[in-house]
C-alpha cells in the first residue's frame, strides 16, 4: 500500500515552446506557471517533460507568511 504524505501544493512552470496539458488537466501556456496540488512526478508523462526540461517545479507556499501586521 502507498502512504499518502500531505500533497503540497507545486508551482509548475511551462519552459517549452508551445502549451502543455499536464495529467491532471491544466492546461499552461508557454511560459506560464500553474499552482497544482497533487502533482505527480512519477507519472510518466511528467517525469519525461522533467528530464527533458519542459516544465520545472518548484514548492510553491500557499500565503502562511507570516508578514502580516496584526
Amino acid at each position: 500500500s502507498r502512504a499518502i504524505h500531505g500533497w503540497c501544493l507545486m508551482k509548475i512552470t511551462n519552459l517549452s515552446q508551445s502549451t502543455l496539458t499536464l495529467p491532471t488537466g491544466e492546461v499552461l501556456a508557454k511560459g506560464a506557471s500553474v499552482d497544482v496540488k497533487e502533482f505527480d512526478e512519477k507519472h510518466h508523462v511528467v517525469s519525461a517533460w522533467l528530464e527533458a526540461g519542459l516544465i520545472e517545479k518548484s514548492t510553491s507556499r500557499a500565503k502562511t507568511e507570516t508578514t502580516d501586521k496584526a
